[in-house]
């Protein structure tokens, strides 16, 4: 039982691998979107639900895929319930530009949780313009000042590591 569960493991393992390496060139290997795709959904289906947050993408970009934004948005909710931030983010894009704005605002306040400086400047515009639940110009400020000093801190870190 052990040695299948390790042959299983490593099968799921490859798959992942070899998608992302599919998806983005990396490695010396060529980018085949249709491959990357096709591989995720096996890791995802093996086991891998981290290969989610990558289903989620393609389908909402129509990378490798017919684009479908309901099955992105099933895909990037499953890796979201994993705590993957880029998934809260892209599900905030996806409403915003389905002028969902709840949803928007909900997804990008998760994601600004864990410190996303993008989805804190998302919920700062949208504080501003009035899609979010409420005008308010306080908010507006908080938001987009917390994401310039997060964006700040990792320049500083950038320069002091070069």
């Amino acid at each position: 039982m052990g040695k299948l569960n390790l042959y299983k493991s490593n099968e799921t393992e490859f798959y992942f691998i070899f998608g992302y390496y599919s998806l983005t060139g990396k490695n010396d290997n060529k980018i085949d979107y249709k491959t990357a795709f096709k591989c995720f959904k096996k890791a995802y289906y093996l086991g891998r639900i981290d290969a989610a947050y990558y289903l989620g993408l393609m389908y909402m970009n129509g990378t490798g895929v017919e684009k479908d934004l309901e099955e992105a948005k099933k895909y990037l909710n499953m890796a979201a319930k994993t705590f993957n931030i880029k998934a809260m983010l892209s599900l905030g894009h996806i409403y915003y530009k389905e002028n969902n704005y709840s949803l928007a605002e909900y997804w990008y306040k998760e994601a600004a949780k864990f410190g996303n400086s993008l989805a804190m400047y998302n919920l700062g515009v949208m504080y501003q313009t009035g899609k979010a639940s409420v005008k308010n110009i306080d908010l507006a400020k908080y938001w987009l000042s917390k994401s310039a000093n997060i964006l700040s801190l990792k320049r500083m870190n950038k320069s002091f590591n070069n």
